[in-house]
C-alpha cells in the first residue's frame, strides 16, 4: 500500500489534498446531476402488456419450477 504514496494524496488529517479534489467534476458534469443516473428525471408512464392466463395453467403455488418457465407456459400476451 506504499506504492500508492498516500503522503501525497492526503494531508495529516487523512483529506484528500486539493490538487486532487479539483478534479472532480462541477456542475452538470456530476454522475448525479445525469438525467439517466438521476431516476426522477427521466421517468415515463410504462404500458404494461395485459396478460392473459391461459386455460389449464395451474396456479403458481402448486408447482415447483422456474419463474420464467412459468411465465412462459402459462401465460401470453
Amino acid at each position: 500500500m506504499k506504492s500508492y504514496r498516500p503522503e501525497e494524496l492526503f494531508d495529516q488529517t487523512g483529506r484528500p489534498v486539493p490538487e486532487l479534489v479539483a478534479l472532480a467534476p462541477k456542475g452538470e458534469r456530476r454522475m448525479g446531476a445525469n438525467p439517466h443516473a438521476n431516476g426522477g428525471l427521466l421517468l415515463k408512464i410504462w404500458r404494461c402488456p395485459i396478460f392473459r392466463l391461459r386455460g389449464g395453467c395451474p396456479a403458481a403455488s402448486t408447482i415447483q419450477a422456474e419463474a420464467t418457465r412459468v411465465m412462459d407456459v402459462c401465460f401470453a400476451m
